[in-house]
């Protein structure tokens, strides 16, 4: 397994992980996820090379221009990784936004994807689901408090218990890494989402 970074054509420095040899898979986190989370749930195995990029603000990825932060732009890094890497073609997938840019591949690059994994794909029938409300509701706490002091007032807050109180299966996943300021601010799951294990995650689109 190696980590490494590359710079896209806008001067964005993106993290990327490549896990094994033979094929390639392009496995994508979902919001606010990391390669921690497809790392837990791609098996290793012969003949596969998983890879995943982190996209802008997300992991040890740079956030960039914030005005570009789209489907559309993350699908774009993925293209200029390929082309960083030397990869003609790929089979494509991930999960919730993961899937979402995989999507977005498929139809405008499809001589670059051999074939997709999608797990529950993100705002196909929705433009901003209800369940993005912890994201906004957290981004808005880190943005004006901080880290400590956004972390002190989002635990007792209303949007925490809905989400506490929501059955397992509907809980979501909350981000691994946020850039505030241009500052990367960091969130234990075990922090935002205390009584979720890490393989109980669910992405947003659900």
């Amino acid at each position: 397994m190696s980590s490494d970074r590359f710079t896209t054509e806008d001067g964005c420095s993106l993290a990327y992980e490549v896990a094994g040899h033979g094929v390639p898979v392009l496995w994508q986190h979902g919001l606010g996820a990391d390669r921690k989370q497809t790392a837990e749930v791609f098996p290793s195995m012969p003949g596969i090379q998983r890879i995943t990029l982190e996209c802008r603000g997300h992991g040890e990825s740079e956030l960039g221009d914030p005005g570009r932060l789209s489907i559309a732009q993350f699908a774009d890094d993925a293209i200029q990784l390929f082309d960083h890497l030397g990869i003609d073609g790929s089979v494509v997938g991930g999960i919730s936004l993961g899937a979402a840019i995989s999507l977005r591949l498929a139809a405008t690059v499809p001589s670059r994807v051999k074939a997709l994994i999608l797990a529950r794909p993100a705002w196909v029938a929705h433009a901003a689901p209800a369940t993005m409300k912890p994201y906004l509701s957290i981004a808005d706490l880190l943005k004006n408090f901080g880290l400590e002091e956004g972390l002190r007032r989002y635990e007792p807050s209303k949007v925490l218990a809905e989400v506490q109180s929501a059955p397992r299966i509907t809980r979501l996943p909350f981000a691994a890494s946020f850039r505030v300021r241009g500052k990367r601010a960091r969130l234990s799951y075990s922090l935002v989402f205390p009584t979720m294990a890490p393989d109980s995650r669910r992405p947003t689109s659900q």
